[in-house]
């Protein structure tokens, strides 16, 4: 990570605390303003979706994502805010891209959770059934 750890990067990205976190993330990244129907981003990302509406509402909240509702359609937009401003998130979405970096960055969040004292981790359910996630 270009000298600093996946936790150092983390650090400075509170809001980030899931795996499903980082994806949407990744994934606006790729495709900075996009029109979804939520049922199509949980088709996309492999998420189910109470996990997917988690996350979005976490990056929302962290104002990272922004979402309007389009007039016609049960779809929504979707714009990654400018990250160019935000130096916490490039060296994060540049690590992301390499596999071995998205892997450190996977396990540093997991550490995350095991450290959440309230028990607040959104899991992905596949994972739980032994099956290996997507992008590995």
């Amino acid at each position: 990570m270009m000298g600093e750890g996946a936790e150092d990067v983390l650090a400075r990205l509170p809001y980030l605390r899931h795996r499903c976190d980082l994806d949407l993330l990744v994934f606006f990244h790729r495709h900075p303003r996009v029109l979804l129907t939520s049922e199509r981003l949980v088709a996309v990302l492999g998420y189910d979706f109470k996990q997917i509406a988690g996350s979005l509402e976490t990056l929302i909240a962290a104002k990272v994502v922004t979402r309007t509702q389009h007039q016609t359609t049960a779809a929504r937009m979707y714009a990654l805010e400018a990250i160019d401003n935000d130096n916490s998130l490039a060296p994060l979405l540049r690590t992301a891209y390499a596999r071995a970096g998205r892997l450190a960055i996977i396990r540093a969040l997991e550490s995350r959770q095991v450290k959440e004292p309230d028990g607040a981790s959104r899991s992905r359910l596949p994972q739980e059934h032994g099956e290996i996630p997507h992008g590995e």
